[in-house]
């Protein structure tokens, strides 16, 4: 990376513009840019990070006061940074956030940051990003370093030299962490520990299955355990399971025997019982006997009464029907009287109850006709009536209609003529709420973004208070930092005073001297007071350690606190609490307008659709009115008509006197009265017909059966049920004889007739017994059998279980033997580092070779830095070590902390570590080769000599190309360094004055 031009406005204490030919400058490689304290000198290289990053090193991105106070109210602040990367040349261009006037009115308004970077492609600059995040990322890709490995390898920022030299192990840790990126290392270690939990977890687990299976084992077989040799598990398995299959044949055995003895005793048993139920079939046979020859009598007089209601069975079926018949006939002649009287209360004449039957049907007819004569015309007549009376009530109605329709097209046409009005004034509110709720989609982002500016103002102003918090807090452990050093130093000096009057309180008679080997000891030293001891002195530098600690602590707390004050000024984009929130309740009083403008317009809507088909219905229905009336003045004219007629009609064919109801009534009741005297009259025919007929056949069917009379059949007849009952009892007696018969006569019936009654007792107690022992065999084997194909399918899953276990076992040794080296707790990691560290270790390594390349010439060879992997006072974590830092005095021989070297010391070694450290970081990044390097004051502390030794170191730093910056107003380094930009600050803010 080499630096061309640099253009700052309106930028820290520069009120104008001010420009850096950086061209023009490298020609020399060595350059000065000095200037009275406070002039702007590092203002210049913080421009050179912003325009980059879009951060200034240390406390002055906490300000967040970037625009220059000198610069007139209008004047925007802007820096511009031309430089070239590999064979690639950028443009950066950035504005901070800042406040210009209101164009009208008073006040300010803020202006969000900008930032663009372009590329040079030989005939102009094309852009290539305009949004700040995508500048950044562009300038750390481009660079291949982010903002803080910048600052370590280009600008080395003023009094951040000695902080990597004296920072304890963990904040050591933390920076070398951030600029080299080995967090990945750290992963490692995170990973191989979750990788042995894991494993260990699957190890534990397929381990306590197989145990569980041993367990079970030695539930099923009662096998003694095997103890925890799990190696002997498989073995021990199947010698139990073989002991068990063979104690299982044995009870098969023994089961077998035991079944053979009670088919036996079964076979025995049931002979016997054989016998005795043949004898006692013989007995029963021969008591059946003796009953069946008492019961004959009995049966042979069934016998008859069932031949004697078989001959009369025929001639009683015909009984029956000969009553129904005879009871028909004298029903027909009561219901032919009564038909009689009913038809001469009716009005019928003319009626000769003695003539013939066929007679009177004759006279019935001719009265029948007559009658239906009159009827007819009645009914006519009748007809005709109802149907101008029904005339008369439908012409009514049909004037109540029209008069109905006639107010109905009046009302609608007087509605119909208010309806255009209406329509209008809606569809006028329907435009105004759509204009409003048209904003609605306008005013909701706007409040969202409204909305976070608040919560970021409010975040803002807590973490502001927490950013002055984390400040005291640091200056008060600075603060305590400091005394406990200067206690210690305060202690040490004490102590060396003190050191002679030690050594002579030590000395005895006689004894050399620890010092000069003089046995005489003319004029020992007196102490003045207490001497501090060497305890003191280990108790106040555990205080000065602690405190450091501390202090390092609360600064990493307080650049935390800083970050976050940075971003969320950003994000806050310069608004104050008070106008966020009235932003914000303006836009919601906008949004609750437009909200009910939309929650009304489909109400507005559905009514004027509502109302203009309210307009078309009653055009429609006007027209339908019309077309109503029209249709009903037609039918009340033609139903007057109709009514006029026959109103005439009936009153010529009809008698006023006559009532033409009762007569219709009279005429139907006499011609009901012939049609049912008729019908009696024929029923009385046909009743006496059948009955004659019916008694003729059954006195012939009487005599056939060898009866005389029908009293006699009735006698002899019986119903079917006792029929049934007397077959039942002949039939069962023939079959109980038959049965008894050839019960008697089974040869082996007899054989067990003659034998002696067998002992079934002591039968079945012995086949009782023979059960009972085969169930109890039985039982044995099924269990044996059982516990052994258990045993023997758990021996076969254990089997199975130590085949799974044996990988995983393997794999957790080997996941615990990582874990545990990379974590350095491992046995055979004799420096107890771990991973990340290790690789820190290196790094720092590398750091101290590059750094002593430059403290050796600058010392005149005196001092080199020294790298120990032994864990210092400052390591906290275990596994931490391999970053310590000791200074070697060549001179002596021996090796010290650091912090024990003088102001000009401390700065030649901060300042060739701080180059040591830029060199590996710029080496490791894989970016950029950096040929532009600032060094940011310092060199006050410097005697003649040392200078010159570091201006050597400097002067060697141009080879290959290399612009080297060097930021002081000492004025020794005015007359070693002939190429100089000088910056001078005045009332209206700082100039730049190069060559």
């Amino acid at each position: 990376m080499r630096l061309h031009r640099l253009e700052v406005s309106a930028f820290g204490p520069f009120g104008d513009t001010v420009s850096l030919d950086f061209d023009a400058l490298g020609q020399a490689g060595l350059f000065l840019l000095t200037g009275n304290t406070g002039a702007g000198k590092t203002s210049l290289l913080d421009a050179v990070c912003f325009a980059l990053y879009g951060q200034v090193p240390g406390d002055r991105q906490l300000a967040g006061r970037l625009r220059s106070d000198h610069a007139p109210p209008g004047a925007a602040p802007r820096v511009e940074l031309e430089v070239t990367v590999g064979d690639r040349r950028f443009r950066f261009v950035r504005s901070p956030a800042w406040d210009r006037p209101k164009a009208r009115g008073t006040g300010t308004t803020a202006q969000q940051a900008t930032a663009a970077v372009a590329e040079w492609r030989g005939d102009g600059w094309e852009p290539l990003a305009t949004r700040i995040p995508d500048v950044s990322q562009l300038a750390a890709n481009v660079l291949g370093m982010d903002v803080h490995q910048f600052m370590q390898v280009v600008l080395l920022p003023q009094g951040r030299f000695q902080e990597f030299l004296r920072a304890g192990a963990d904040t050591r840790k933390v920076v070398l962490e951030r600029l080299f990126a080995t967090s990945r290392f750290r992963d490692v270690e995170r990973w191989l520990v979750a990788r042995r939990q894991q494993t260990g977890r699957l190890h534990d687990q397929r381990r306590a299955g197989a145990s569980k299976l041993v367990d079970q084992i030695v539930a099923v077989a009662g096998a003694e355990d095997p103890g925890q040799a799990s190696s002997s598990w498989t073995a021990w398995a199947a010698l139990v399971c073989s002991d068990l299959q063979q104690r299982a044949k044995v009870a098969r055995a023994t089961a077998d025997d035991a079944h053979d003895r009670v088919r036996l005793l079964q076979a025995n048993l049931a002979a016997a019982e054989a016998v005795v139920l043949l004898r006692d079939r013989g007995v029963a046979a021969q008591t059946a006997q003796s009953h069946q020859l008492r019961c004959n009598d009995d049966i042979d007089s069934c016998r008859q009464q069932l031949q004697r209601a078989e001959r009369a069975r025929d001639v009683a079926a015909l009984l029956p029907p000969l009553s129904r018949a005879e009871e028909g006939s004298t029903a027909a002649a009561g219901a032919t009287a009564q038909a009689a009287v009913a038809a001469r209360q009716a009005g019928l004449a003319l009626l000769d109850d003695e003539a013939d039957v066929r007679d009177q049907l004759k006279t019935l007819d001719a009265a029948r006709r007559r009658s239906q004569s009159a009827l007819a015309s009645l009914s006519t007549l009748h007809e005709a009536a109802r149907t101008r009376a029904k005339l008369a009530i439908e012409i009514e109605g049909l004037a109540t209609s029209m008069a109905t329709v006639g107010a109905a097209r009046d009302a609608t046409a007087a509605d119909l003529a208010e309806l255009p009005r209406h329509i209008q004034q809606l569809t006028d509110e329907v435009s105004q709420a759509r204009a409003s709720a048209a904003r609605q989609e306008l005013l909701g982002p706007q409040l969202l973004l409204a909305q976070s500016v608040v919560e970021t103002v409010g975040a803002l102003h807590e973490a502001t208070a927490q950013l002055s918090e984390a400040s005291t807090r640091r200056d008060a452990l600075v603060a305590a930092h400091n005394d406990a050093r200067d206690e210690l130093n305060d202690l040490r000096d004490a102590r060396l005073a003190g050191a002679a009057a030690w050594l002579a309180a030590e000395l005895q008679s006689d004894h050399p001297c620890p010092v000069c080997g003089g046995i005489e000891h003319p004029s020992p030293a007196v102490g003045g007071g207490a001497v501090p001891t060497q305890t003191d002195e280990v108790v106040a530098h555990e205080a000065v350690r602690v405190a450091e600690a501390e202090r390092a602590a609360a600064e990493t707390e307080l650049g935390q606190a800083r970050e976050l004050v940075i971003a969320l000024e950003s994000r806050a984009g310069g608004h104050d609490s008070g106008s966020a929130a009235s932003t914000c309740e303006s836009l919601r009083a906008d949004l609750r307008v437009a909200a009910s403008a939309a929650a009304l317009v489909g109400p507005l809507e559905d009514s004027l659709h509502r109302l203009e088909g309210r307009a078309s219905d009653a055009r429609q229905h006007l027209t339908e009115l019309d077309i109503e009336a029209a249709a009903l003045g037609e039918r009340l004219a033609l139903r007057t008509a109709e009514h006029h007629e026959l109103d005439l009609r009936i009153r010529t064919q009809l008698d006023p006197h006559v009532d033409l109801e009762t007569e219709i009534a009279r005429s139907e009741r006499l011609l009901e009265a012939i049609d049912s005297l008729s019908s009696a009259l024929r029923d009385l025919t046909a009743a006496r017909q059948v009955a004659q007929t019916t008694r003729d056949h059954a006195l012939a069917a009487t005599v056939t059966a060898g009866f005389t009379t029908l009293d006699e059949v009735r006698d002899a007849a019986l119903s079917d049920a006792r029929r049934a009952q007397l077959r039942r009892r002949v039939d069962d007696h023939e079959s109980a004889v038959r049965v008894t018969q050839a019960t008697l006569a089974d040869l082996s019936v007899q054989a067990a007739m003659q034998s002696s009654p067998p002992d079934l007792v002591a039968g079945r107690q012995a086949l009782n017994a023979a059960e009972a022992a085969q169930r109890r065999a039985l039982e044995t084997a099924g269990q044996l059998s059982g516990r052994a194909g258990q045993a023997e399918s758990l021996r076969a899953e254990l089997a199975t279980a130590m085949a799974a276990w044996a990988p995983a076992r393997h794999a957790h040794e080997v996941a615990e033997a990582m874990a545990t080296l990379a974590e350095g707790k491992a046995a055979d990691n004799h420096r107890q580092i771990s991973l990340s560290a290790y690789v820190l270790s290196a790094r720092l390594a590398a750091v101290i070779d590059a750094a002593n390349e430059r403290l050796t010439p600058m010392t005149s060879g005196r001092y080199a830095l020294e790298h120990t992997s032994d864990r210092t006072a400052g390591d906290r974590s275990r596994g931490a070590g391999g970053l310590g830092l000791r200074i070697l005095d060549t001179w002596t021989g021996q090796s010290r902390d650091p912090k024990t070297l003088s102001g000009g010391e401390t700065f030649q070694t901060s300042l060739a570590l701080a180059l040591g450290l830029a060199d590996v970081v710029s080496s490791e990044t894989g970016g950029a080769v950096m040929n532009s390097l600032f060094v940011d004051e310092g060199f006050g502390s410097l005697d003649s000599d040392s200078l010159d030794e570091v201006m050597d170191v400097l002067d060697g730093l141009r080879s290959g190309g290399r612009v080297v910056g060097v930021v002081s107003h000492v004025e020794a380094l005015r007359e070693r360094i002939p190429v100089q930009v000088r910056v001078v600050k005045e009332r209206t803010g700082s100039a730049v004055l190069q060559p």
